[in-house]
């Protein structure tokens, strides 16, 4: 009996992966793209990118992460980004919407959003416009 347990997938298992992948493999593999879930995982892990709060006062200072972090993880596994609020017709959650849509214009940077994906998935700024526009604009 073989106890030995293997995390990479097998061919046969990869292909069958690979066959629901909804990107462009040129822009984004197969390979990159589960990096990425896997940097941002880390990223989210590091207390150093979480709010911390001043003891003497309980000032709560902002961190790193950011709703956008959440909705573009989503969105990167094929998922709404409406799980990540709690009223979907919230201004903030309406603002986080057109920031992704927004993202797509590698012209523009909406108050530092690419750059933040940037840093905290390890996209260049053309696969994350693909992730989104693969996703299909956010309503």
């Amino acid at each position: 009996m073989n106890t030995e347990t293997n995390k990479t997938l097998s061919n046969t298992d990869k292909d069958n992966h690979m066959k629901n992948y909804p990107y462009n493999p040129e822009v984004i593999s197969f390979e990159q793209f589960h990096e990425a879930i896997g940097t941002f995982r880390t990223y989210q892990a590091d207390k150093s990118n979480h709010p911390t709060y001043d003891s003497t006062y309980g000032t709560k200072y902002p961190g790193k992460l950011s709703h956008i972090h959440y909705a573009f993880f989503a969105v990167l596994r094929g998922k709404s980004p409406e799980f990540t609020t709690h009223d979907v017709n919230s201004e903030s959650y309406r603002d986080i919407k057109r920031h992704l849509n927004g993202l797509t214009d590698l012209e523009r940077d909406y108050y530092g959003a690419r750059q933040k994906l940037v840093e905290a998935f390890g996209l260049t700024p053309q696969q994350i416009a693909h992730v989104i526009e693969t996703y299909g604009t956010l309503q």
